[in-house]
């Protein structure tokens, strides 16, 4: 399990070596590396509980990008006490 910091009151980085941040109200962004992905959805229960996430991914990932990704994100988002959902 990862260990997190947060970056500001929107955004963790991992100690694995990924980051996620809000950077718009309907778009997060998730980097490791050199790869970076947006990730576009709604927040559920007006957006104090989690978010739910569309497929349509800037850039559009591979198969095992997306699950390692939504992996990645979802343990992000438990730390941040909001839960991740993903079409």
């Amino acid at each position: 399990m990862s260990e997190f910091t947060w970056l500001n009151k929107q955004g963790v980085a991992s100690n694995t070596g990924y980051s996620l941040q809000s950077v718009a109200r309907f778009e997060w962004e998730y980097r490791e590396g050199d790869s970076a992905f947006r990730l576009f959805g709604e927040p559920t229960f007006g957006g104090r509980h989690g978010f739910a996430f569309a497929r349509d991914w800037d850039p559009i990932p591979t198969d095992a990008q997306r699950e390692h990704v939504q992996r990645n994100v979802s343990e992000a988002m438990r730390f941040m006490e909001l839960k991740a959902e993903f079409d």
